[in-house]
């Protein structure tokens, strides 16, 4: 067989041969003869592999809250074993994990790419929120240093928290403590009542993912007590000793509303003895009525400013008491300011403000600030009153007009009396309202609110005056639910079939955890 070689390959075979040879004489030095021939320019270096490039990319990648499920796309390349490490204590081999975070924080992912060319790694920092209230939700916790006035019961929409804790300091949003809410982002109104009837109502904002605190300060709430009124006293029938009679009275919650939930029960009157007399008293039942339809009425507001307010009414409980009456009046309703004191503050003994009868009770506010400030002289009720009838008559829009009086003592100014008061509230149908306060004089009040078809109230605390006026307008308009109550007095010794007298003392009324005292008059 012809053996043929390419030229190249004959020339290193005969080489080959000759090295043999020599190399059976020589052994050493056949392995390197061997590579000189095969590698006659020198051994080439092996190509190296190409390094691993690490890279990836996640979704969702944006607005991120925990508990959150995040996919990574594995996008490496020259690599072909993974690791994966998600700073959390947990880690994945698979190429494309899926990730399930349950808590808010921030993560560095890192990624660790393997390859024939080495090890790379990429990394990235991602950031999860956590809303510990859930959803679109945040919170909201009412704080007090107010320590001696019980706990504060907190409304916010129909759900209600009970403060029964204080603080010196402002308290961590965390303490367990804190009448709180979990709500829906959004602004809210709130009611807050603590047990001695200071009262705070505002607007707040909750905000998504946070925790806000409110403080409840004591200078910013208003006491604002429970009240009744006398709308009118009536005797049935006097036989000696035995004398029946009615009294209708509105109650009045420490919110302004009416109350119409009573019991009998809750209704009493004390014996007593007056000027060798002996009375006492039978509760024969109640009745809830309700008001009449709504009368659009022209009141005007004429406060006693002398000098004795300053110790009834130090807080100036009347003047914010009259501004939530002015803010608050119904569709033709109307109202006015003046004020009384001889020798006072204000510049004249009966003062009469603004342009007559505004259906806008806001611009009497600033007015009303002022009066605070302007306290002193003397008490010229009756003859304040007097006036203001005639003023009211003349200038009042309404065909139901009425005058509301607030005094807080007795009349030192003379020149008219309650029955001058009485004759020409009845000539000129005006209704005389009188709301007295500390010292006031029951029987001449309640005499002329219940003979002009009035009503009388009466506030042994400055902060009943808030309900008072809170809840005027419903008494002016015809409104107000009130309680029929029936009484047997007895007194000893009786009277005879003729003459005339009268009576006062006080209802004491249960509602709202307190006893109200509703004084009364009753002629018979």
């Amino acid at each position: 067989m012809d053996k043929s070689y390419p030229k190249t390959m004959n020339s290193t075979l005969h080489i080959l041969r000759l090295f043999t040879g020599f190399c059976r004489q020589r052994g050493g030095i056949l392995l390197l003869s061997l590579f000189w021939i095969f590698c006659p320019e020198g051994c080439k270096q092996k190509e190296p592999l190409p390094e691993p490039i690490a890279d990836f990319s996640y979704t969702p990648g944006q607005n991120l809250e925990a508990p959150v499920t995040i996919t990574f796309m594995n996008n490496s390349q020259n690599a072909d074993s993974f690791e994966w490490d998600f700073d959390d204590g947990t880690g994945s081999t698979l190429r494309n994990p899926v990730k399930r975070f349950t808590k808010g924080g921030t993560y560095t992912v890192t990624l660790t790419a393997k390859g024939g060319g080495g090890t790379r790694t990429a990394f990235a920092t991602i950031v999860i929120e956590e809303n510990l209230y859930g959803g679109n939700n945040g919170k909201i916790g009412f704080w007090s240093k107010i320590g001696n006035e019980g706990f504060t019961s907190i409304t916010i929409n129909t759900g209600t928290q009970t403060l029964k804790s204080y603080w010196a300091a402002t308290p961590d949003c965390t303490n367990g403590s804190l009448a709180s809410f979990t709500l829906p982002a959004g602004d809210y109104s709130f009611v807050a009542v603590n047990d001695e009837g200071r009262r705070w109502k505002g607007s707040i904002r909750v905000t998504r993912a946070q925790c806000a605190l409110w403080e409840l300060k004591k200078e910013e709430g208003i006491v604002s007590l429970p009240s009744g009124a006398v709308i009118r006293s009536t005797a049935t029938s006097r036989s000696g000793q035995t004398i029946r009679f009615t009294l209708d009275i509105a109650m009045v919650n420490g919110d302004n509303s009416l109350s119409g939930n009573l019991s009998r029960s809750d209704f009493s009157i004390g014996g007593f003895s007056s000027n060798g007399v002996n009375y006492s008293f039978v509760n024969e039942g109640i009745q809830v009525l309700s008001g009449g339809p709504n009368v659009p009425y022209s009141a005007s507001l004429l406060l006693d400013q002398s000098g004795s307010i300053s110790g009834t009414d130090p807080q100036n409980h009347r003047i914010e008491a009259a501004k939530v009456f002015c803010q608050s009046l119904g569709q033709g309703d109307n109202v006015h300011l003046s004020a009384f004191a001889s020798a006072g503050k204000i510049p004249y003994e009966l003062t009469v403000y603004g342009n007559g009868f505004n259906s806008n009770g806001s611009v009497y506010l600033g007015t009303l600030d002022n009066l605070k400030n302007q306290i002193g002289g003397g008490t010229p009720l009756c003859k304040s009153t007097y006036s203001m009838i005639d003023y009211v008559s003349k200038n009042a829009p309404n065909q139901n007009k009425a005058l509301v009086v607030f005094t807080d003592g007795e009349d030192t100014g003379g020149g008219r009396t309650p029955d001058d008061i009485i004759k020409l509230a009845r000539q000129l149908n005006i209704k005389v309202f009188m709301m007295g306060l500390g010292t006031a004089e029951v029987q001449n009040l309640a005499y002329i609110a219940n003979q002009t078809g009035g009503a009388f109230m009466f506030a042994r605390e400055a902060p009943q005056l808030m309900t008072m006026f809170g809840s005027l307008g419903k008494l002016l308009n015809g409104t107000a639910n009130y309680y029929r109550t029936s009484w047997t007095m007895t007194r000893s010794p009786g009277v005879g079939t003729s003459g005339s007298y009268w009576v006062t003392s006080s209802v004491q009324v249960k509602i709202g955890g307190r006893t109200v005292f509703v004084p009364f008059r009753v002629d018979y």
